[in-house]
């Protein structure tokens, strides 16, 4: 009847605009220039990069070129950490496009990461700070949630408060879905564990979310409970992002 199609409507409006936002932005991403970019780097034809700012980044804001080019300098440059600090302040100006700064985002997230592992620990202060700014106060859905997935492949522990936030504060169900599987992931307190317990009887979110809410309370209560009864790091569940446990499974 017409009164349960309207909200099965309105879901597929939402739906339909968050499938053409995605659209324009994989099209504003990936320009011709920036495809022949990629192209030419997996050729071998590209110097190694540098983080000389060019004229685009000489304010503080980047396009989507000036951030490939210190992503480049931060994986496979001399020094990382220059170029991770000058993602993150672009990151946390809120300033450019949204796709040169969810690109900058995401890459931040593979900070803790990266090979050799040079970074210092003021530059994933920084980095970590960039992300949760991110989480916080972009207005753009798709940038809190790519904070979101940020936060995650990041790993650290400091993670969870903002985690709790998102779940607790954002009203869009991807972002609240994302802080749910954070919480699963890196949750091992009794705060956590009470702020999913009461969310899992919390009816307004939507399946997805609830369905997320209740793994990573079952993962959390486990870990707790394990830690109570004096477990060790060994004995506990997996915990931290996907990378990072096969990561530590690969080299036990």
């Amino acid at each position: 009847d017409a009164a349960s199609s309207a909200p099965e409507e309105q879901e597929q409006v939402e739906i339909d605009e968050a499938l053409r936002m995605e659209a324009d932005e994989v099209t504003a991403a990936y320009s011709t220039q920036r495809l022949e970019a990629i192209v030419a780097e997996r050729l071998g034809q590209k110097p190694k990069p540098t983080v000389s700012p060019n004229s685009d980044s000489l304010d503080g804001v980047m396009n989507l070129e000036t951030v490939d080019q210190y992503c480049d300098a931060a994986e496979h440059g001399d020094d990382n950490n220059e170029a991770l600090i000058a993602l993150a302040n672009f990151v946390s100006s809120r300033r450019g496009s949204i796709p040169a700064r969810r690109n900058a985002l995401a890459f931040l997230g593979s900070a803790a990461g990266l090979e050799p592992l040079t970074v210092s620990t003021d530059t994933l202060d920084a980095v970590l700070e960039a992300i949760v700014s991110a989480l916080v106060h972009e207005k753009s859905a798709a940038m809190r949630r790519t904070a979101g997935d940020a936060l995650s492949d990041l790993g650290d522990a400091r993670a969870v408060n903002a985690a709790i936030a998102a779940l607790t504060n954002d009203r869009n169900k991807l972002v609240q879905w994302r802080a749910a599987r954070v919480l699963g992931e890196m949750g091992d307190s009794m705060e956590v564990l009470g702020t999913l317990k009461a969310a899992s009887f919390d009816k307004t979110y939507a399946f997805e979310v609830a369905f997320e809410i209740k793994d990573a309370l079952r993962k959390v209560k486990a870990r707790v409970v394990q830690l109570q009864n004096g477990g060790t790091g060994e004995s506990l569940p997996n915990s931290g992002p996907i990378w990072k446990q096969i990561q530590e499974g690969s080299s036990s």
